[in-house]
């Protein structure tokens, strides 16, 4: 009898050692234990990292509280994770798991979570929807120290010419402290870029942008950080490095081979770890399913806000999360409703690029505005060749958004830092240029301008020839005017005595200037354009019209797609406008009933 209690005892033995060993080997099988998101007050997403179709037996408990099982997933997805239910905001939890991976059981150790409160925020910026931003470039816009690179002080001696040209908001392209010219890897989210001055400087813009009721928002660069920023630099030195998961790391499950939407690389080594970087090898991506990041992110904003900012232009939006699209929408879900606690007149606005509308409508949930991509190829589409209906276009697409907030923002452009200049994609024709604008102008949304499009600035990529400084003078030359970073060779399009400058512009009544200034007064002077109800009229081929109406007020607006000289007779029905209609090439008349 004691030979087999002993025999017993020693098999007990055995079986809890190995268990044992199993357990502290969990961390080889079983990763990203402690990245979720909260879906909502009551149920939480985790996301870690097992072998597809692994079989998942999930524990949870209050803290203090025994852990009892809540959930068994017998084909775990490694895309969207396990949703839990049963949380209740204000409590902190206690949550393990065993995975059972190739016929082995693995027991994690015992984690925390502290639920907050999910909260959809509906509202948006009501000063946002019927303003007109201007989109600058600090570097290229205007220098106050003769050291030939823009600065704060520089565009806030220039905030007249562009309150005159009449901007509500100026969106700052980034002007945290980076490694690169362009800004988009930062290494310090709490400091200014020293060519551009210093937070003084910074505050001082600020400070005289409200006065003259500008409003500033900040292009806000959260999807990555630079090489080298601090917290990169730790992770990558220290494997425990409390930093590590704030990046993307591939697991023994990734494909590090595998490739992004461009054909680009994903993955890049670095002492023998991979991590991510969807745009550049020395931006790597942050990790928004880990809550201490989003904790971060949320930091940055109020540090911002809190210096008087009116906003943030959410950069590479969409791409928060390369392989799960809910955390990007939660995540950008609680950014909002965390800026707007602060402000609720914050504007918010997504850089989410995506010609597919379906896909920009469900941001439209998330924050108060994202920037169309498909109208911006649909106005130069559409002057180059006509053959769609662009008002019926536009109201599809604004249908589509209006499913998933009433009060959305659409943020309407022709180009932008990305993209070459309008100017160049149709060589230069100033009656052209004033065609697109005139459509920008008279469709509704909410216009963003790119620096120097008011004069028809010219530029193709790569990209610092489509971010070349601002043309003030006849000459190219003189006090403020900007240079091309040091780095590169030299300015391509800004050239003197080519027509393209405000000096040669300002008093010329026919100039782009002159043109795109006359269409943001005529925007602000008719808030119809925003709200009014749209109907399109047929004529002919060359000739696009639509009538804009609410109560009293109403529009004829009437674009001539042709190159030439148009004549015409308005149908009986339209008559209380006009009878004969003579319009120039390209030509656009706006008639007030």
């Amino acid at each position: 009898m004691k030979k087999l209690v002993y025999l017993i005892m020693i098999l007990l033995f055995v079986s809890c050692s190995n268990l044992e060993k199993v357990s502290d080997n969990y961390k080889e099988n079983v990763f990203d234990l402690e990245n979720y998101i909260e879906l909502d007050n009551h149920k939480v997403n985790f996301l870690f990292e097992v072998p597809e179709n692994s079989e998942i037996e999930f524990y949870l408990a209050k803290d203090g509280e025994k852990l009892k099982k809540v959930k068994l997933e017998n084909n775990y997805s490694k895309k969207s994770g396990i949703v839990i239910d049963g949380f209740e905001p204000g409590n902190i939890y206690n949550y393990k798991i065993i995975a059972k991976i190739n016929g082995k059981k693995y027991y994690t150790d015992v984690f925390k979570l502290a639920k907050k409160e999910v909260k959809l925020e509906k509202s948006r910026a009501t000063w946002a929807k019927n303003a007109v931003f201007y989109e600058v470039f600090v570097r290229s816009f205007y220098d106050s120290n003769g050291d030939k690179i823009g600065d704060f002080k520089g565009l806030a001696q220039q905030l007249d010419y562009i309150k005159n040209l009449g901007i509500d908001a100026i969106w700052l392209m980034p002007t945290f402290e980076s490694p690169s010219y362009h800004g988009y890897d930062i290494v310090d989210y709490y400091n200014v870029e020293k060519d551009y001055g210093s937070i003084e400087d910074f505050k001082y813009l600020i400070k005289k942008a409200h006065q003259k009721n500008i409003k500033i928002i900040l292009d806000l660069v959260l999807n990555h950080t630079s090489s080298r920023h601090p917290w990169f630099r730790d992770a990558i030195s220290n494997p425990n490095s409390k930093y590590r998961d704030y990046y993307v790391w591939a697991s023994k499950y990734d494909n590090i081979k595998e490739k992004g939407e461009w054909g680009q690389n994903l993955w890049y080594k670095k002492r023998n770890a991979y991590y991510q970087a969807v745009f550049w090898n020395e931006m790597p991506d942050l990790n928004y399913r880990n809550p201490k990041v989003r904790e971060e992110a949320k930091k940055i904003a109020k540090y911002w806000l809190d210096m008087g900012v009116d906003g943030f232009r959410l950069d590479a939006a969409k791409h928060i999360d390369s392989e799960y699209d809910e955390v990007n929408h939660k995540w950008w879900q609680e950014f909002t409703a965390y800026v707007k606690s602060i402000n609720k007149e914050a504007f918010i606005v997504g850089e989410n690029w995506d010609e597919n509308e379906n896909v920009v409508a469900k941001y439209m949930e998330d924050m108060d505005a994202s920037f169309n991509f498909k109208i911006s190829k649909k106005l130069t589409d559409f002057v180059q060749r006509k053959n769609f209906d662009l008002i019926k276009e536009v109201l599809r697409i604004r249908e589509k958004y209006s499913k998933y907030n009433k009060n959305f923002i659409d943020a309407t452009f022709v180009r932008n830092h990305d993209m070459n200049r309008i100017a160049s994609e149709v060589w230069g024709d100033k009656e052209k240029q004033k065609l697109i604008f005139s459509l920008l102008f008279t469709i509704p949304g909410t216009p963003f301008i790119y620096y120097g499009e008011e004069l028809g600035q010219l530029g193709k990529k790569p990209d610092e020839n489509i971010r070349e400084p601002f043309d003030w003078y006849k000459s190219a030359k003189g006090p403020g005017m900007t240079k091309a970073p040091s780095n590169y060779s030299g300015l391509v399009y800004t050239k003197a005595n080519d027509g393209i400058s405000l000096e040669e512009e300002y008093n010329d009544e026919n100039s782009i200037y002159n043109y795109i200034k006359e269409l943001i007064k005529l925007r602000k002077e008719y808030p119809i354009f925003n709200d009014g109800i749209y109907k399109t009229i047929e004529l002919n081929r060359n000739i696009y019209a639509y009538t804009i109406s609410k109560d009293d007020v109403e529009l004829l607006i009437i674009h001539n797609l042709n190159k030439k000289q148009t004549k015409f007779i308005l149908p009986k029905e339209y008559q209380k406008y006009g009878i004969n209609i003579e319009l120039s090439k390209y030509e656009t008349k706006i008639i007030k009933k």
